[in-house]
């Protein structure tokens, strides 16, 4: 059976983009390791947690602008406001 890798159907520019994306990262998580001797495992942990809490405000951030943009759309669309 062949298998194919994730990548195969992507074009060759994004997986790139992606393993220079993630070279980057590992190589910071590494620079972070060996300059401050705390083991690259705790360092890698510490910026998944914090990049997920930094996505969730971001998410929230995005669905309140988009309800307000929707809101204020509404009232255009019902005459209430008027530019």
């Amino acid at each position: 059976m062949l298998v194919m890798a994730p990548e195969a159907h992507l074009p060759a520019s994004v997986v790139a983009a992606w393993h220079s994306c993630a070279g980057f990262f590992k190589a910071g998580v590494q620079y972070s390791s060996a300059h401050t001797g705390v083991p690259a495992v705790v360092v890698a942990a510490a910026l998944l947690v914090l990049s997920w809490r930094l996505f969730k405000r971001a998410l929230r951030f995005a669905v309140e602008l988009a309800a307000a943009i929707a809101l204020v759309l509404f009232a255009t669309q019902m005459g209430w406001i008027t530019f």
